[in-house]
C-alpha cells in the first residue's frame, strides 16, 4: 500500500469471443457491450503479440484470443524468430485488415477488447501510465536500495 496502487473495479466482463454467456452463471453478469470498429488498428494487437505455451504467435493477447482463432495466428517461434513474425507479412496484413474499407477478420468483429489506437493519446490513458510508470519507478529504486 505504500506506493499507493490505482484500485479499480471491475462491473462489465468479456464474454471470451462468445465462449461464455449468463446460462453459465447462477447470478446474471453485465458483459461489454461490441466495440464499433471505425477503421483504427486496434492498439491491443499495434503494441504486441501473444506468444502461447506451444510456440503459437497470436497477433493479439485479448480474451477472444485465447482458444487460437486461426485469424490470429501469424506463426511459431519454433520455425522463426519473433523478430521475424513481428516485421512479418501475415503482422501487416492483420493490421491493415482494421481498414475501414476492407473486411475485418471474424474473431475480431465480435471482440469486445478492440480499443482503437488513439485510445494511448487520450488524457485517461496517459494519466494512467504515468502513474504506473511512477510507481514501477519507485518499486525498482526500492529494491535497488536493498
Amino acid at each position: 500500500m505504500k506506493y499507493k496502487p490505482d484500485v479499480q473495479f471491475v462491473h462489465k466482463y468479456s464474454d471470451f469471443g462468445g465462449l461464455i454467456s449468463n446460462k453459465d452463471f447462477e447470478s446474471p453478469v453485465k458483459f461489454y457491450g461490441k466495440r464499433y470498429k471505425l477503421g483504427f488498428k486496434c492498439f491491443v494487437a499495434a503494441r504486441g503479440l501473444a506468444v502461447c505455451p506451444d510456440g503459437v504467435v497470436l497477433a493479439c493477447n485479448c480474451f477472444e484470443a485465447l482458444n487460437y482463432p486461426a485469424d490470429l495466428r501469424l506463426g511459431n517461434i519454433n520455425e522463426e524468430s519473433l523478430l521475424d513474425i513481428w516485421r512479418g507479412e501475415k503482422r501487416k496484413e492483420f493490421l491493415r485488415s482494421f481498414n475501414v474499407f476492407r473486411a475485418k477478420k471474424p474473431v475480431c468483429q465480435k471482440c469486445k477488447s478492440y480499443r482503437p489506437e488513439y485510445f494511448l493519446y487520450t488524457k485517461r490513458c496517459i494519466s494512467e501510465m504515468e502513474g504506473n510508470i511512477k510507481r514501477w519507478n519507485e518499486s525498482l529504486t526500492c529494491q535497488k536500495a536493498r
